[in-house]
């Protein structure tokens, strides 16, 4: 015995918790591998966030667009030229994330995300990051 039901969705519902106005979230996307790079911008696309794309993680680090997320791969931080200093002030502007196998060694406070469990843990990256924006948005307001 089964029943089916069509699944309901508000109009204005959004996909990520606690955010009512999700298409200001912008994704920054360092992604050197063109097949992950495709589905990760086809993923955020469908839930209507903005992508800017960089061509290395040193024109991320001097762009002077705001992103709520940077996420890179593996490949991009091998080749990356940037100093351990700079990685780390990456990581304090933006939440940054990389794509890349459990245990790799990342700069100070980037977060490793495994392309297995991608869109799940990318849609909890960007509450954390989306989080993170309210915080500072409303300590900026009040100073």
């Amino acid at each position: 015995f089964t029943i089916t039901v069509p699944r309901y969705k508000a109009e204005n519902q959004s996909l990520f918790e606690g955010q009512a106005d999700h298409q200001e979230l912008t994704v920054g996307l360092v992604i050197l591998d063109d097949s992950l790079r495709s589905s990760i911008s086809e993923l955020l696309l469908k839930w209507q966030c903005t992508t800017h794309a960089f061509d290395s993680l040193e024109a991320a680090y001097k762009t002077e667009v705001t992103t709520t997320l940077l996420l890179c791969d593996h490949l991009s931080v091998e080749n990356s030229t940037l100093q351990a200093g700079e990685a780390s002030i990456l990581g304090q502007r933006t939440l940054t994330a990389c794509v890349c196998e459990s245990g790799t060694i990342l700069p100070d406070r980037w977060v490793a995300v495994s392309a297995k469990l991608l869109p799940s843990q990318l849609r909890a990256l960007l509450n954390v990051a989306t989080r993170q924006k309210t915080l500072i948005n409303n300590f900026s307001s009040q100073a």
